[in-house]
């Protein structure tokens, strides 16, 4: 995991490096590596793309992968408790927008709206 996260850091590292603007989507899991973390905190405007945790459940399952709650017994209780312990950590993001009810296209003009504010 370490290798891997080094690997996160170098590619948003790079990403700056380069001067081009980019959209980059992180991981939820980003927020364990306080390192990388608090490089996208301090360097992009990051956006907190929320939504209800069954919303989360139902679009990992609807793109294909089950790898994330494969043999878990009670999969959706253990993702609300995941959520709700890295939510302070997401809170920190400059923006927030609940996608529970939003198809893309919304979450797009959300975005663009509150960069104009």
């Amino acid at each position: 995991e370490d290798y891997y996260q080094k690997l996160a850091y170098d590619a948003l590292a790079d990403l700056i490096a380069s001067g081009r603007p980019v959209v980059v989507a992180l991981p939820g899991g980003i927020v364990r590596d306080e390192a990388t973390y608090n490089l996208a905190l301090s360097r992009f405007t990051t956006v907190w793309l929320r939504a209800d945790a069954e919303d989360y459940f139902n679009r990992v399952l609807e793109q294909g992968d089950h790898r994330p709650m494969a043999g878990r017994q009670d999969a959706p209780a253990e993702l609300k408790e995941l959520l709700r312990l890295r939510e302070p950590l997401y809170a920190q993001s400059e923006m927030e927008v609940n996608t529970s009810n939003l198809d893309i296209t919304d979450v797009v003009y959300e975005i663009v709206d509150q960069l104009s504010e």
